[in-house]
């Protein structure tokens, strides 16, 4: 069993490092293409040179890991519009490349799962695995309620650097779903995990808020139907609703309770 692990990790970083050298390749043939592409002010600057600029984008993208390509370039000394577009080129080129080939070899990475005896009412231990091929990867969470389509980071501009979290102010007795933005090279866009099932988190306090839809049609004479939904933050398990009703005009309140599970009327 030991063995299997210790080869597929051999194969998987090798793999990694095909996807590097593949993308020197591929990134001296779209230089090839800036060759005749100059204004007339750089006549100095012949056709090769015009090529060098461009890959000395494609061979350092990787020192700009932590600022823009154009700052990167900027700091190998080109400083003219002409040699800065071309080695920015380059570099942009190779670097979305690159995240392109990784994204590849993960395909859908697995979805994060719930760390034993982290649950609690407002918050959730999340734990997922990395991929060795992607040492520097950074992940950020993403979270969204049932019955939402929306999903939302959480702490949006710190990006962990490690395979778990505990995500904060959640709300009690609520079911939520996770999955984790793997972000490759910062300024490209995330490779996205498989969702997690829904975690509820634990009961705690009154409700959030309000029942939702409340409606009242009259019947005849003298009764009126109403009707509602749930809460949408219930805070836990409902016992019960006080119903209160009073004539528009004044008068006494009329005041009634129903068990939760009963038929709300």
């Amino acid at each position: 069993m030991v063995t299997w692990r210790v080869v597929v990790v051999v194969v998987v970083t090798c793999s990694a490092l095909r996807s590097r050298a593949q993308v020197t390749v591929d990134c001296d043939h779209v230089c090839q293409k800036v060759e005749n592409v100059h204004d007339e002010e750089e006549m100095e600057c012949d056709a090769p040179c015009r090529r060098d600029q461009c890959l000395a984008g494609c061979d350092d993208w990787r020192e700009g890991l932590d600022a823009s390509c154009q700052d990167l370039c900027s700091g190998l000394g080109w400083s003219n519009d002409g040699p800065l577009h071309r080695c920015t080129m380059g570099c942009v080129y190779a670097a979305q490349d690159y995240v392109d080939r990784i994204r590849g070899i993960l395909g859908t990475p697995g979805a994060p799962h719930l760390i034993g005896g982290s649950l609690g009412a407002s918050s959730v231990g999340l734990r997922w695995s990395g991929a060795p091929q992607v040492p520097h990867a950074r992940y950020l969470v993403q979270y969204r309620h049932e019955g939402s389509a929306t999903w939302v980071y959480y702490r949006p501009h710190h990006p962990l650097n490690t395979t778990h979290a505990a995500v904060t102010h959640l709300t009690p007795y609520t079911k939520y779903q996770f999955r984790v933005a793997w972000v490759v090279l910062p300024g490209h866009a995330p490779i996205m995990s498989a969702s997690s099932l829904y975690i509820s988190t634990l009961a705690s306090g009154p409700p959030r808020s309000p029942p939702t839809g409340v409606k009242a049609v009259p019947l005849d004479g003298s009764r009126v139907e109403v009707t509602w939904e749930p809460p949408v933050s219930p805070g836990g398990n409902l016992i019960f609703y006080t119903l209160y009703l009073r004539a528009q005009q004044g008068g006494r309140e009329i005041r009634d309770t129903i068990k939760a599970h009963e038929e709300r009327r």
